[in-house]
């Protein structure tokens, strides 16, 4: 009996523990930062920042770090677009470390050596969550910028 039911708790905290948590519930925010490096010389276009929102609900302020995968060249024309195909990125603050994947999104260009963002982000730690990056990566300043809101 004791072996069953140590058999059936272990089994709960197993299922407990890979119920998708709710991406508002982990992660929210804004992020201002940095393109350090372009894909064309790192391997990855590399970024870094701030960022000011939400973490488990709680307002917290940190920095984030990533590295994003797009097709070879960015677009020129107005509505002209390449698709981003994965890479990875990390948001610290006091205590609390998320991490997680991109999954894809598309680079849109507005024709004036900036582009609309939108990817697909998956949180792999803590908890596992999809989440959204809409935003601005700005070409046409030195060193290039990036803006925009994790929902």
């Amino acid at each position: 009996m004791r072996r069953h039911l140590k058999s059936v708790l272990l089994l709960t905290l197993l299922l407990v523990a890979t119920i998708p948590v709710a991406a508002d519930s982990i992660l929210q925010g804004d992020i201002d930062g940095l393109e350090l490096c372009p894909q064309s010389i790192c391997g990855v276009a590399v970024f870094v920042g701030g960022f000011d929102g939400s973490v488990n609900g709680l307002p917290r302020h940190g920095v984030f770090l990533a590295g994003i995968n797009h097709d070879p060249d960015l677009p020129d024309e107005d509505g002209e677009f390449v698709a981003i195909s994965g890479g990875v990125w990390t948001v610290r603050v006091p205590f609390r470390t998320v991490r997680g994947a991109v999954l894809g999104g598309v680079l849109t260009s507005n024709g004036d050596n900036t582009f609309d963002v939108e990817m697909s982000l998956l949180v792999t730690s803590p908890g596992v969550a999809l989440t959204t990056f809409t935003g601005t990566l700005r070409h046409d300043v030195f060193p290039p910028t990036i803006r925009g809101t994790i929902e």
